[in-house]
């Protein structure tokens, strides 16, 4: 059953009508906006407020770390792309987990930007509820470990 109604917004003076349709049918599942971070430093520090939409440490920056974190808390079904500049990006806090959602890493290159570990841990971790993509960079210094590949380990990721 749909029916079409009106509806009719009052505004300074002024009515703005739109048609507005209700049907018993489920509506289309909520899909967030997608959320682009670009990475202002090499620093290696957290996400002052993970989940807030700002990729921010407590000095304002946006490390790969804050935009990392920002990007797993937010709600399900936003696609978040991560733009990180040529740079080398040393990770001394631990890995970079992607624990959920769709995240896009893109550097400026493998040559140009590169992520790095201490040698103690992995660079990259992609949980199994995640969807990760990492192009243009180069991942080294990774922990080795029993997956195909000493820097990152993956359920579902795409380098």
């Amino acid at each position: 059953m749909s029916r079409n109604l009106a509806l009719a917004l009052p505004l300074a003076g002024v009515v703005l009508t739109a048609p507005l349709a209700l049907s018993g049918a489920a509506a289309p599942p909520w899909r967030a906006a997608p959320l682009s971070f670009e990475v202002t430093t090499t620093a290696d520090a957290h996400d002052a407020h993970p989940g807030d939409g700002r990729c921010a440490d407590r000095e304002g920056r946006c490390t790969l770390r804050a935009a990392t974190e920002e990007a797993v808390a937010q709600p399900p079904g936003t696609a978040v792309s991560i733009a990180v500049p040529a740079g080398t990006y040393r990770l001394t806090l631990g890995s970079l987990d992607f624990n959920g959602g769709t995240v896009s890493v893109a550097g400026a290159g493998a040559h140009a930007t590169v992520i790095e570990a201490t040698g103690k841990f992995r660079v990259v971790e992609v949980g199994s509820a995640a969807t990760a993509t990492v192009s243009g960079v180069t991942i080294t210094r990774g922990r080795p470990g029993t997956a195909a590949t000493a820097a990152a380990r993956s359920t579902r990721a795409t380098c």
